[in-house]
């Protein structure tokens, strides 16, 4: 959390991966809650991207990626702030990658 800190106030872009960890199985997880955390935080804009295929291309336990096809897709940026919980932020974000 540091070390983000310190990139977000270079004004540095940082990727989370909300799920803490690559899908065993090519679905959606839930979202850790430090996404909740980091965006109630540090009240900056987050901006929702979904990856669809990179399971099939990059499977859990495989190192290097095999050929195919990936499609990245980028919602609107969305700021909370201190009103909303972290638990709530993090179910928002989920359900706005999901919607993409």
């Amino acid at each position: 959390m540091k070390d983000l800190g310190k990139l977000l106030n270079e004004k540095r872009n940082v990727l989370i991966y909300p799920e803490g960890t690559r899908s065993r199985s090519g679905k959606m997880a839930e979202f850790k809650e430090g996404i909740g955390i980091i965006a109630r935080e540090t009240n900056i804009p987050i901006v929702p991207i979904k990856i669809k295929g990179l399971y099939e291309v990059l499977p859990v336990g495989k190192s290097w990626p095999k050929s195919g096809n990936v499609e990245i897709r980028i919602g609107k940026p969305i700021t909370f702030n201190k009103m909303n919980s972290p638990q709530e932020i993090t179910k928002i974000l989920h359900k706005k990658i999901e919607e993409l």
